[in-house]
This record gives C-alpha cells, structure tokens and sequence, in this order.
C-alpha cells in the first residue's frame, strides 16, 4: 500500500531535445510497432520481432466468424508440466489478407480428457483443428474422446520458416480477449547469435500459440479460392 509505480516515456522527458523528439515522431509513422514499444513504453520488443504485422482491437467476433469471404482454422500444440497446452481459433480473409483472431486457451497440466472438454465446451468438436504431429498418441486420445477431426500438422524441411512467411504475408488483427496471444505476438522474436546477430530462426520461447496458429494455416493449403467472377457478390468458391 505504501508504493506508487509510474511508467515515464518520451513525452514527459524534459531532457529530449527537438531532434529527439523527432526521431520518435518518425518512429510513429514508419514503425508503429517499435514506436509503441520503444515511444510510449508498452510491454513487449521493440525490435526483431517475427510478426510486426499485428494489431490489437476489437472487432465482432460472430461477423468475422460467418463471413462468406472468410475460412475458419483452428490450431492446437500440446504441452504439460513446463509449457502450456495452447489453443488458438481464426478467421482467414484471403480477399483482403487479414487474419482475425478471436479465441484462445492457454493452460499448463492439462490431460487429453481436459482438452477434449475445453474444445467441446468452446463449441469446435466438429471442427478440423490442426495439432502438432510429434504427438500421434495424444492425436489418437482425442479422437477416442470425441474431436473425430483432429489432424496432424505437416512438418517437413523448412516448414517452420515456410508457415511464419505464409502468415507474413497476412495482416493479424488479435481480439484484445485473447490476451495470451496478444503477449506471445508481442514477444515471439528472431533469434541472435553471441554477437546480438539475428539467425534466421525464431528464438524457441513465447511461442505456443504461434506454433498452433502455424498448423492451424495448413487448412488453407486445402482450400484455394477460385478467381471472383465480374459480376458477383465477391464470395469465393473453394476448391477441395
């Protein structure tokens, strides 16, 4: 009770100079992220971040979720004792490039019987959820409990890097519920050498539920949209 905590940034330092200044005003046009991070001081990396193309707000989950432009993928990586069963739920607009995400979960010790439950509780027993294929028994455990379309993730040579370019080339929008996510995309970065050089690998922390949204996208290996005829209400068909 007897502590006060204050957060400072660039706007109430009375030590920056005019050119200071400017070069944080700059930041807030050509890189949002790192102006966020770096300008006004909130939680994250301002720098070396795999997915700068995120942002938070809120949006109507039920519209994006019904869209005829839109595909659904859902996306699960198992954990237990030191990292979190992660869950993730998205809509895919492949017109304009956006990814919605809109439902999370994000839980340490859980059994296959608790996951199993979370799923059907959250309504997507029916749907194909994507999991990590390192686990086949726990694949099989969750068939037996009733998530009968559950599949395995495609690994291969290069498919990490492959899935993080893929959803690059997406915008992310999280919805501010998903705080879980929120956090991960805030903090899931490059990895750096003894010398603070980036690799061209991701840094393996803060990234499970960047690791269920990447098998998530192997739904859309499956769907392709056929090109919008002139004339229509600009709903894709899919291809199977």
């Amino acid at each position: 009770d007897n502590v006060d905590t204050f957060s400072t940034n660039y706007l109430c330092n009375e030590f920056l100079d005019d050119t200071d200044r400017g070069v944080f005003e700059r930041m807030k046009h050509e890189n949002p992220r790192k102006y966020a991070v770096a300008g006004l001081g909130e939680w994250g990396v301002s720098e070396g971040l795999v997915y700068e193309n995120f942002t938070v707000k809120p949006f109507d989950i039920n519209e994006v979720k019904r869209s005829p432009l839109s595909h659904n993928i859902f996306g699960l990586d198992y954990g237990y004792t030191n990292d979190p069963c992660a869950f993730i739920a998205a809509s895919v607009n492949t017109k304009d490039k956006t990814v919605y995400i809109f439902d999370e979960h994000y839980e340490k010790r859980m059994l296959n019987s608790d996951i199993a439950q979370m799923i059907k509780r959250k309504g997507y027993a029916k749907e194909r959820i994507y999991a990590d294929c390192a686990e086949p028994k726990s694949n099989d455990d969750l068939r037996r409990l009733g998530i009968s379309r559950i599949t395995p993730s495609q690994k291969g040579r290069d498919s990490i890097l492959n899935g993080i370019a893929t959803i690059q080339e997406y915008k992310i929008i999280v919805h501010p519920n998903c705080k879980n996510t929120i956090a991960e995309l805030s903090a899931y970065r490059w990895d750096t050498d003894k010398l603070g050089r980036r690799l061209n690998c991701p840094k393996d922390s803060d990234n499970h539920l960047c690791d269920a949204l990447r098998y998530a996208f192997d739904e859309m290996k499956i769907y392709i949209p056929k090109s919008i005829p002139p004339q229509s209400d600009g709903a894709f068909v899919w291809d199977v």
